[in-house]
């Protein structure tokens, strides 16, 4: 059996718990007894026209990102607010030694102090935290969020610019009269900053200005946090400036040559190739998709086009298309039409006629084959029919001709599509030509230039 606990032990423990208890019973006395009578839209001040003294600080965190496009600024940053509100002195004796509390942002009175260059789409973008009150009445709080600031961004010197931006805090409704603000003892902290890797934060300071609007006859304070930012060229240098400037002096280079030396000559062919190099890809690029977006509506594949790019080059640059088999003997003649494309024309104006043909009947005249077939029924059976079975007749006769349109459309939907296909190998049949052609271009004009040095490896 365990042994039971000495007498003294317990008497600690009773005591430990009702020491908290009775803490706990002082800072729910105090709360009761400050929030009595405590109204959230009163100025905390003994006389009303008496100004409060309001401290703002900032203590930027990171600067997320600057939009030099629409000239937008991304912080994360945190807010300092202090104040005294003489009705939340108390004495620490009188309460168990309780020195602070904290408050809910509803409960007690906070200066409507506002961020006037946001573009935040909630404007006030700072989250409610509790605030944190003193025994002297000294109230602090400290709101984070993530601000969104308009910024004038002048990328005339770009890699090589500093742009200067600015926070402007103030209040939206009271005064210079009823809030007297000013800067935090802290000013502008940066003591948890963290580097950002693109901006560096050279300088940062505060003012203080006084405004006077056209709405409003009063004088109103507000605080700007400027900051100024430098791009860090480091990136830019490696992957834009210093190419550019190699580039540029391997051009200059050639005017250092003497003038009866071939390199020379040399080193301006191995600049015009690369310009040409480049410049016809892009026009073949355009090329290879202009073919490749082509449709029946649009464009006719001619016979010629449809044998060199469907046939000869595929055949050449041993390109396999799924159902065909290409060889040099049913390779087709470019320059003389087969029988099929004209079967195929022919078949195309033999439904044109068709479709006017029937587009231009009497949805109630009978077909002439109909007729003829009604006619010699009546004939042999020495009968007229009935109105029904004429009925019946013409009935069947509309549904022969919708399917006959039906099928007609879905015929032509397949030929469609089967011309796009066309269309679209003879885009990569293109574009497997020019990579052969770019490809034995680059590899001869390099060899060709480097073999017309006089030595390679000394």
């Amino acid at each position: 059996m365990r042994p039971a606990p000495p007498i003294a032990l317990w008497s600690l423990l009773i005591a430990a718990a009702a020491v908290v208890v009775q803490a706990a019973q002082n800072e729910y006395n105090l709360y009761k007894q400050l929030l009595k009578e405590y109204d959230s839209l009163e100025r905390p001040v003994f006389n009303s026209s008496e100004a409060i003294t309001v401290r703002l600080g900032m203590a930027l965190q990171q600067l997320i990102n600057v939009d030099e496009k629409n000239q937008i600024i991304e912080v994360n940053a945190w807010l300092k607010y202090t104040w005294i509100d003489y009705k939340m002195i108390w004495d620490p004796k009188d309460h168990g030694d309780v020195t602070d509390l904290r408050f809910k942002v509803h409960q007690l009175w906070k200066p409507d102090v506002l961020l006037y260059n946001s573009v935040d789409s909630n404007f006030d973008s700072t989250y409610p935290t509790n605030m944190l009150v003193y025994s002297n009445g000294l109230v602090s709080w400290i709101p984070p969020g993530i601000f969104k600031i308009s910024c004038h961004i002048d990328i005339k010197w770009f890699p090589f610019d500093e742009q200067t931006c600015y926070f402007k805090f103030g209040s939206w409704t009271y005064d210079g009269s009823k809030i007297d603000l000013q800067e935090d003892e802290n000013g502008f902290d940066l003591s948890n900053y963290m580097v950002n890797g693109e901006w560096s934060l050279i300088n940062t300071t505060i003012v203080r200005n006084i405004q006077y609007y056209d709405c409003c006859p009063e004088p109103y304070f507000d605080l700007m946090f400027n900051m100024r930012l430098r791009r860090r060229t480091l990136y830019y240098g490696f992957n834009l400036i210093i190419p550019c400037i190699l580039i540029t002096l391997m051009t200059l280079m050639g005017f250092t040559l003497p003038p009866d030396a071939g390199e020379k000559i040399s080193l301006r062919a191995f600049f015009s190739c690369c310009m040409f190099t480049v410049s016809a890809s892009v026009v073949f690029t355009v090329l290879v998709l202009n073919l490749h977006h082509r449709s029946p509506q649009t464009h006719d594949m001619s016979h010629f086009t449809r044998a060199l790019l469907l046939h000869w080059l595929p055949w050449l640059l041993l390109l396999h298309r799924p159902g065909y088999i290409l060889s040099r003997k049913n390779l087709p003649n470019p320059f003389w039409s087969t029988k099929k494309s004209e079967s195929e024309s022919l078949l195309r104006n033999i439904r044109v006629i068709e479709t006017e043909q029937l587009a231009g009947r009497n949805s109630f005249e009978l077909d002439p084959r109909i007729s003829a077939c009604l006619n010699s029924i009546s004939t042999s059976e020495k009968s007229p029919l009935t109105p029904g079975q004429t009925a019946q007749l013409l009935m069947m006769e509309r549904i022969y001709f919708e399917l006959k349109f039906i099928t007609k459309r879905m015929i032509e939907e397949d030929e469609d599509k089967f011309q796009e296909s066309e269309w679209k190998f003879a885009a990569m049949v293109v574009d497997r030509l020019c990579l052969v052609i770019f490809t034995l271009f680059i590899v001869a004009s390099t060899c060709g230039i480097f073999f017309s040095a006089p030595y390679l490896i000394e």
